[in-house]
């Protein structure tokens, strides 16, 4: 992932898992 992890550690979970969730939607294997 490209997110830093001193970004993604700041948001809560439910943001976190969101931001993955987009993440792995936008870029499929």
């Amino acid at each position: 992932m490209t997110l830093s992890h001193t970004t993604v550690n700041r948001l809560p979970l439910e943001e976190q898992v969101k931001m993955v969730c987009a993440f792995v939607a936008a870029n499929p294997k």
